[in-house]
This record gives C-alpha cells, structure tokens and sequence, in this order.
C-alpha cells in the first residue's frame, strides 16, 4: 500500500509541474524504481515524526534544504525539523535517565550519557550518512557498470540501450540511478540519456573521479568518425575506471597503516595491558573501583570509541568489487537458517545449546565451588563462561553463512575460468561454428574445470529438454543460471544470445572482446588485493592471535597478583590482630590497621569477574576486528562479515583458553612456591 501512495503522491506532483503524465510514460524503470525505494526499514521515519511532533528544532535554510532533498531522494516523509528533534530528544533522554543511574551507579550514568552523546552525533548527521551508505553501496558496482555499458556498445553503439542493459544487470544502488535515469528521460525530464548521465555524473565528481571520465570517454565514442576510433575510446574507458580503482586503492592501503595501528594500540594493546594494575587499584585504593564500573568501561564504553574509530577509517574507503548475490537461489535457506535434514532451521538454535553445554561447568562452580579465596579454579571455572559465548556466536556465524559461502565459492571459481570458456567459444564460433555446438565442444574441453558443470547443465537442457540456447540459459526452472546467479555470468550470456541473432560472426567478435575485457578486470581485482594483503593479514594476526595472547597473559598475572594479596592480607590481619592484644605498644595497633586498610581484599575486584570482563572485551574486540578486516576487502558484505568472524573467534577464543590457564596454573604455583620459602625463611 505504500509504494502506491508513495507512485500516487510523485504522479499528483508530476502532473502539477508538467500537467497530465500520459500512460506511455509510466515506465517500466518508473515502477521498478518506485518499488525498490521503499524497501528499507522505515524506523527511523517513525521516531523522527515522533519527534517532531513533540517540537520542532529550528534548522537554518540552507541545511534545511539540503537535508530535506536527500529524504526526499530517499522518499522519507520527515522533514529536517524532524531529524534534528529526534538528535536532541534522544540527547535529553539519555542525559535525564543517567542521572537517575547515578544513584545507583556513577559509571552506568556515565555510560549512558556517553551513548546518548554518540546518539546525537550519529542521529544529527543521519541523512548525510545515508547518502554516504548509498554512495559506497553504489561504488561497489562503478567497475561493472562501465563494464556492461563498454561490452553492450562494442556491438550496437547505442548509449540509452547500453544504460538500459546495465541497469538490468545492476542489482545495488547504481542500477536503481541508473533505473531513474531512464525514467526521468521517458518523463522528459532530460532531453536524453546523455543529459542524464551528466547531471547524474555532478554528485561523482569529487568521489570517484575515475568513474566520470570513463562515463565521459564512453560518451565522446559516440561523436568519433570512424569504427576503429570508436573502439579504441570504449577501450580507454575501462582502461580508465579500472586504473583510476587501482590507484585509488593504493593511496588508501598507505593511508590505512597508521589508523590501524591506532586501534591496535589504543583498542587492544593499552587497555588490556592496563587490566594489570587494577587488582592493585583496588586492593589499596579502597571503593576507587566496582565489578560494574569496570564492565561499563571495558565492555561498554571502550567498544563503542573502537566503532568510531573504525567508522572514520571506512568512511574513506574507495571503489570495491561486488559480491554475489545468492537470493533466489534454490539451495539457499532463508536469512540466518540452515537445513537441516530439508528443513530450514535457524542457526540460533544450535548457537544457544552449545552455550548452554559448554557454560553448565561454570554453573557448576557458581553453586557448588565458589570461595571468597582466590585460587586457580576462579580462572579455571570462568573461562568455560567466555567459551560458550565464543562459541556460541561462532556456532551462529558458521551455520548462517556456511552453505552461502560455498555456493559463492563455487560460482567464483566459474567466474575465474569463465574468461577462457568465453574465449573458446568465441574462437569456434569464428570457425563458423553453431553456437549449441561451440558451447557442446567448449564443455568437453574445459570439462576439469569449474565453469565445465555450467556449461554442461546448458549443453543438457538443449540436449535432453529440447531448449533452445536461450531457454537451456535463462529458464527460471531449468536454466543454467538459476544455480549460478551471477550478474557477471548473466550479462555476458545476454550479449552472447543477442549477439548470435546477429551471426557467428559477431557473436564471436563480441565474446573475444568481452574475454579481454574480463581479463583486464580480473588482473586488477588480483593487484588490489595484493595491495591489500599486507595489511588485512597484519591486522587478522593481531586480533586472532596477538590480542588473544595478552589476554590470556593478563589473566595470569592478575592471578598471580591477587593470590599473593590473599595470602598478604591474611598475614596483616593476624599481625594486627596480634598487636591489638593488651599490653602491646598502641603505635604497632595503629600500624598494623592501616597497613591492613591498605591491602584490604574485599575491595579488589573478584578474578572471576576480572577474567570475565577481559573475556568479553577480548570477544568484542575479534568481532569488531574482523568486521573492519571484512570491509575493508569485500566492502558491506554479511556473508563474509560473518564467516570471517566465526574463524577468526574459534581461533582466539581457543589460544585465549589455554594461555590464560597455563599462564594462570604457573604464576599461580610460582607464587605459592614464594610464599612458602618466604614462612620458611
């Protein structure tokens, strides 16, 4: 009901401006663009008409006017008023229930004025970063767009139709641009597609230079004179975009060392190496530290300014390659399922029994084991509660992506050998080949090769279903790409059927030219990530393995330190207890109780909980790791995002496991072993 109100209202406006929008221009690519802009969640609409009916914050002109054309691009019915109550309203809040937390407790009120402080900033520059989002969602698609737009006007030079077979192969932002490109051009809002594309090209400029001179060099290969030139500029054209992305990426790989570094240092090494001197804070500064101020600031807080950091880091990120886009595809279960014996089950199933299993050890303790004495079963027993929840979120990430990141790594590997299956065919259609046969003759020549089943299951259904090439490709039950979704594969095969129409002749020009298209394409996917290689591998060692290793040494020490305190404490007490006795010299009593004030242990923070707080940031920091690895090599990807994670953590999780026990059982002896030669002595 929405998208028709929504199609109604831009009608009713059209007509306004324009006068009477006639049938013939209610467009395919008007009701396609209509539909996929209202897809998205519209929460945040909801709490800013909230919000703006509750006041309206005054907004300058100007940004008014810009932060209500980007709702409006995005059909938002709020207005800048709007957003910016929601910002402070949020802010208000936030401030008004830490206050009240501070009764209970002064870190918890601290930490939720922080959030509310990050809320505002966040929610005041909202719809910005929306177009930010977009713009990076879109640029994922740059390569492929000019792509598809070169290899279509290799065969017919025509620059509407090009558009228009990009767009039908695009299937992120930029293809839904370039949808309402081709509408606003039917709706005789540009005089064509050229215009379009200019006027489209302005918001590029500063982003993506490389993408605009491409666009423009395609566009001057419609002016040239002769057939020989003509090529030659669709030629430069890809040449440009894809060393404009490669450049782009090098001058970013050497910015991103120092950034890196700084989480590093600032997010894991610092903070965890700081947890040392806590057992101490707390054994001489009496009430200085809580169980509860500690997890707000480790847990919480500390978190939350790594997220800003990585967030400044990924907001400079340039052009990246697109994933594939699995939905739809007959083996793939809903969003975060898995099959199981046929059906669909969700993966928090399984995730929530392996906690349950791997934590019943340290309920176990909790009811039956626990003493105010610190001792190596205190690290023993709770380390079980950080392995289940590793676990657990590793168990999640493994069956919500597993069968995904298989049928993608199959379809890459057809994408890999697709070049030179493409350039075989073409070579055998240039012998005057028919097409069927060519595609029969490349699969038994390729037939160790990943794109030899793809081929096959096409030269099949002509064979054993009686389909033409078209159908035997394109059927939406049968057809070969039904099990192989990719938007390269598909383009590809477009030009390849349209082309046959033609001649084997042209079908083979055709597919010589895309071949050495793609090998160019390839070849620099291949350098990008080269140049990526050295940091990403720096920055997964550090947090699956570096960050891990501090940890589990940290647990060890404090162990350490807070069993020597133990026995320290007993030892004053009984002390002062001796020098209280009647008769004593009044300055040994006065002594003995300060020096026991001193090290008084019920103040110091318990080491099960020290353990736990390091366990969990230790698991935060992996994820939060690991996420920023994943986009910085396959940009906004969750499948990645989440197979990543689950390797990464069963990895850290493990090595944090075993350390901090060893480290733990061998200080924790050493210091037993010292305490008895000290009563010895």
């Amino acid at each position: 009901m929405r998208e028709k109100e929504i199609a109604r209202k831009l009608y009713e406006q059209y007509k306004a401006e324009q006068g009477e929008l006639s049938e013939e221009l209610l467009t395919r690519e008007y009701r396609i663009f209509i539909s996929e802009k209202t897809k998205a969640t519209m929460l945040y609409e909801k709490l800013a008409q909230f919000a703006g009916k509750i006041f309206k914050y005054p907004v300058p002109p100007d940004k008014k006017a810009e932060i209500d054309n980007i709702f409006k691009s995005f059909n938002y019915a709020v207005t800048a008023e709007d957003a910016m109550s929601l910002a402070i309203l949020t802010f208000v809040a936030a401030i008004v229930f830490g206050v009240f937390f501070f009764i209970i407790s002064l870190m918890f009120g601290i930490a939720l004025i922080a959030l509310g402080l990050f809320a505002f900033f966040y929610l005041k520059d909202y719809p910005q970063k929306l177009v930010q989002i977009r713009r990076a969602k879109a640029s994922t698609e740059v390569i492929l767009s000019v792509l598809y737009i070169v290899i279509y006007m290799k065969t017919v030079s025509n620059l509407e139709a090009a558009v228009r077979f990009a767009a039908d192969n695009l299937e992120g932002p930029l293809g839904m641009d370039f949808r309402k490109m081709l509408w606003d051009v039917s709706a005789k809002k540009y005089a064509d597609i050229q215009e379009a594309l200019n006027a489209y090209l302005k918001q590029w400029k500063e982003y993506n230079e490389a993408f605009v001179d491409s666009i423009y060099l395609i566009e001057t290969s419609l002016v040239q004179i002769s057939e020989e030139r003509r090529i030659n500029m669709l030629d430069q054209a890809l040449k440009r975009i894809l060393d404009g992305t490669y450049e782009m990426m090098v001058h970013y790989v050497n910015d991103l060392r120092t950034p890196i570094s700084a989480v590093f240092m600032l997010g894991i090494t610092l903070p965890i190496m700081g947890l040392v001197m806590l057992p101490l804070i707390g054994a001489f500064l009496a009430n200085l530290l809580t169980p509860s101020s500690l997890f707000v600031f480790y847990d919480i807080l500390l978190p939350l300014a790594v997220i800003l950091m990585i967030m400044q880091i990924l907001s400079t990120r340039p052009t990246a390659f697109p994933q594939i886009n699995l939905e739809g595809h007959p083996l793939v279960p809903p969003k975060d399922h898995f099959y199981l014996f046929g059906k669909p089950v969700h993966a928090a199933i399984p995730a929530a029994l392996t906690f349950f299993v791997l934590v019943i050890p340290f309920v176990w303790y909790l009811i039956f084991m626990r003493s105010p004495v610190p001792s190596e079963n205190d690290v023993l027993f709770s380390l079980f509660l950080i392995l289940a929840i590793g676990m657990g979120i590793a168990v999640y990430a493994k069956l919500a992506s597993g069968i995904r990141v298989k049928l993608r790594k199959d379809i890459k590997g057809v994408e890999r050998d697709f070049t030179y299956a493409v350039f075989q065919i073409g070579n055998r259609l240039s012998e005057g080949v028919p097409a069927e046969i060519a595609m029969l003759k490349t699969a038994a020549t390729m037939k160790e090769s990943n794109v030899a089943l793809f081929i096959k299951r096409i030269a099949d259904n002509m064979s054993k279903l009686g389909m033409d090439l078209k159908r035997a490709i394109f059927d939406s039950k049968y057809g070969a790409i039904v099990m192989y979704p990719s938007s390269l594969i598909k383009s590809v095969m477009k030009i390849f059927i349209e082309s046959t129409k033609e001649s084997e002749e042209v079908a083979a020009a055709s597919l010589m030219h895309i071949a050495h298209y793609l090998q160019s394409v390839h070849r620099i996917e291949e350098k990008i990530r080269d140049v990526l290689s050295e940091t990403l591998s720096t920055l997964k060692f550090q947090s699956s393995f570096i960050a891990p290793l501090i940890s589990g040494i940290i647990v060890g020490l404090t162990s350490m330190i807070l069993i020597i305190l133990s026995v320290l404490g007993e030892k004053i007490s009984a002390a002062t207890s001796a020098a209280e006795v009647p008769g004593t010299v009044g300055g040994a009593g006065l002594g003995g109780s300060m020096a026991f004030g001193f090290f008084e242990m019920s103040n110091t923070i318990p080491l099960p909980i020290f353990q736990i707080v390091v366990g969990i940031y230790l698991i935060e920091i992996v994820v939060i790791s690991t996420i920023l690895a994943s986009k910085i090599e396959f940009g906004d990807d969750r499948i990645q995002e989440l197979d990543s994670i689950q390797k990464a953590l069963i990895i850290s999780i493990i090595i944090y496991f075993f350390i901090a026990l060893g480290v733990t059982i061998a200080f924790a002896g050493m210091a037993k072993v010292a305490i008895a030669l000290g009563e010895f002595a």
